[in-house]
């Protein structure tokens, strides 16, 4: 990025709406659900997350994390698709039955890029992202501020 000098009032800054979504959602602390059966994956997630300023608590599986939603509230929730006990898409299914938890947004992350079709698989399911494994961990936190900024402003 190239930074030019420019004289105190002599042109207005333009609004780059992406870049201040970004910026205002890193700013506010979210309460996040990773659901991830993989230790290190999960540590990654939580540490990227954390970082960004979210609070951030870890399910080592689907039914874990279906009871943590039921106890208390989460901004989003970033689940593994295949997790044992109940998998991504069993938890996103089962949120979006309950009235209460149907509006949460839902990251699935999945190792099958090539195996599924992930837009009507982010149809049936109301999966708001569908992230590719393996994806960045600068590029999680890009993919859930605006998230989290854009339901942010559908909340106001």
């Amino acid at each position: 990025m190239v930074r030019r000098h420019v004289a105190a009032g002599s042109i207005k800054p333009k609004v780059n709406v992406d870049r201040d979504r970004r910026t205002w959602s890193r700013t506010m602390s979210h309460r996040i659900l990773v659901a991830e059966d993989n230790a290190a994956m999960a540590n990654v997630v939580k540490f990227a997350l954390e970082k960004a300023s979210h609070h951030v608590t870890v399910a080592r599986d689907g039914q874990i994390a279906w009871k943590a939603v039921q106890q208390q509230p989460f901004d989003l929730i970033v689940a593994d698709e295949q997790m044992p006990n109940m998998t991504g898409r069993e938890l996103c299914q089962t949120m979006r039955a309950h009235e209460g938890l149907a509006a949460i947004p839902f990251i699935l992350v999945t190792a099958k890029r090539w195996e599924i079709d992930m837009e009507t698989l982010a149809a049936d399911f109301g999966i708001t992202q569908l992230l590719a494994k393996p994806f960045s961990p600068a590029e999680l936190v890009e993919v859930v501020g605006v998230i989290l900024a854009t339901s942010q402003q559908n909340v106001i």
